[in-house]
């Protein structure tokens, strides 16, 4: 959806319409349609994008609202296609009438919409049969119609953004309903939740492998008994043109990995759960180093994978400017894997995640030059932090600045620290010499013996998980795709 440059949205002003305009003169006018057209385009937008707005194509949904109050207010919100572009979607269970929504909608947008569907999927959970993913808790024996899903991959080439939960048997309808992959598409955002298990993106494929995309989120979807599902990397995705790509709980081996990073030429944010093994000769990567000038976001996730020692030693991205690593094991085998991947930084980093760590491998990436701008620093798998964190955290006696002077969101645990105060001189000490934090999460071993500190750090988190999580967007690296917000 486009917005403009702070994320509101476009209010252009409709340039036609079947009423005539309201003779002002006239003392018997409402004083409502006095009002300007352009004042009804913010009216409506704010309706229409407000967080209390009902994207659902059902009789909530906010434009078909506006349709009905009365015949100028229709004949506003019909001639303004931005206010049609975003709805979301459920499988149909036999009217058919969310198809045809979709298609008034499509009609009235002129292109470019931004839908979201989600398939209904039945599931085993201790012997009985629920539906998941559904809005209205279907029983199991309900007949379920897909003529909304079939909609919309036959209509792709009006879609510019699709958000799509599905199962297997939606799975299995995409070759036979995409038949011709070089058919017109504009489709530049795709985001994937799976309901089963893939073993190859062959079916998937045909949603763009010739699209314009830009953006692609691939994430398995557990099962109700929370056990993972079991997914093939999209090797055959466009990886040349896209700019943002999140492939959360898709294990793939560290030949892909390097593979991707050296085919991509626009890819500047990227997701990855890397595992251990070889790849075949097909997906091998080349032999020489990656050096990647466009890559700014870089979430690594290793389970299993071993020590990831020579990916790092084998890129060079200077212009990074957030880095996670999370993983069950100890990630390098040499120390300075990681000090030696941090130096070839240049810019400097905003956002440091690392899990888990030793706590000197940890002080030695964050005394880096590279480090001085970080906002964002998470350690939760770090063991036994000591005082000595503590104490490079803390401005010097003499007014020096600390490590880290920009931090703002601080997240450690597993801290071994004897004394009690400690944290709280240095969270104070912050704050006089105005490198105060905004958040901080601090966990100790025994968190009796620490009642000065837990009560300091309580003034410093933030309670509202819905802005911390903003705080943590706001931090991340802004990715910007052209012709998209």
């Amino acid at each position: 959806m486009n917005t403009g440059s702070n994320g509101s949205w476009p209010s252009p002003t409709p340039t036609s319409f079947r009423s005539p305009p309201p003779d002002l003169s006239n003392p018997y006018i409402p004083p409502i349609n006095r009002l300007p057209i352009c004042v009804f385009a913010r009216f409506f937008a704010h309706s229409a994008c407000s967080l209390e707005a009902n994207n659902a194509l059902n009789r909530e949904f906010v434009p078909l609202r506006l349709t009905h109050v009365c015949a100028p207010w229709r004949d506003f919100a019909v001639n303004m296609p931005w206010l049609w572009k975003r709805f979301a979607l459920r499988a149909c269970v036999g009217k058919c009438g969310q198809a045809q929504l979709a298609a008034l909608c499509m009609e009235r947008a002129r292109g470019g919409v931004s839908a979201i569907y989600k398939d209904l999927v039945l599931e085993e959970y201790i012997g009985m049969q629920y539906w998941v993913n559904d809005f209205t808790g279907l029983p199991s024996d309900t007949t379920v119609c897909h003529c909304v899903f079939d909609f919309l991959v036959r209509n792709l080439e009006y879609i510019k953004e699709l958000d799509l939960a599905i199962g297997q048997q939606a799975l299995q309808r995409i070759p036979a309903l995409r038949t011709n992959v070089h058919a017109p598409s504009h489709l530049e955002v795709l985001r994937l939740a799976f309901l089963c298990d893939i073993t190859s993106d062959e079916s998937v494929a045909p949603l763009y492998q010739f699209a314009p995309l830009r953006k692609l989120g691939w994430i398995p979807q557990r099962t109700l008994n929370n056990v993972p599902r079991m997914l093939a990397a999209p090797f055959s995705a466009p990886w040349g043109k896209l700019v943002v790509a999140e492939l959360r709980g898709t294990p793939i081996t560290r030949d892909a990995f390097m593979n991707i990073m050296y085919v991509s030429d626009s890819l500047q944010s990227l997701c990855v759960h890397i595992i251990g093994g070889a790849l075949d000769t097909e997906h091998r990567p080349r032999a020489h180093r990656i050096i990647d000038y466009i890559m700014r976001t870089l979430h690594l996730e290793g389970f299993g994978s071993g020590p990831l020692d020579d990916v790092l030693a084998a890129m060079t991205l200077p212009n990074l400017r957030c880095f996670s690593l999370r993983a069950t094991s100890a990630p390098f085998v040499a120390p300075g894997t990681l000090v030696a991947f941090l130096r070839r930084v240049k810019g400097g980093l905003e956002t440091f995640r690392l899990s888990p760590c030793s706590e000197s491998d940890l002080m030695a990436c964050i005394a880096l030059p590279q480090m001085s701008k970080v906002i964002d620093l998470s350690a939760m798998g770090c063991s036994k932090i000591t005082e000595r964190l503590i104490h490079v955290l803390q401005p010097g006696k003499t007014d020096s600045p600390p490590l880290l002077p920009e931090l703002k969101i601080l997240s450690l645990a597993t801290c071994n620290i004897q004394l009690d105060g400690v944290v709280a001189q240095m969270l104070k000490a912050r704050q006089r010499h105005g490198y105060a934090l905004q958040d901080a999460t601090i966990h100790f071993g025994d968190e009796t013996k620490h009642t000065e500190d837990i009560k300091t750090i309580d003034e410093y988190r933030i309670k509202d998980m819905d802005m911390l999580l903003a705080m943590r967007m706001n931090q991340e690296v802004i990715v910007s795709v052209p012709g998209l917000s």
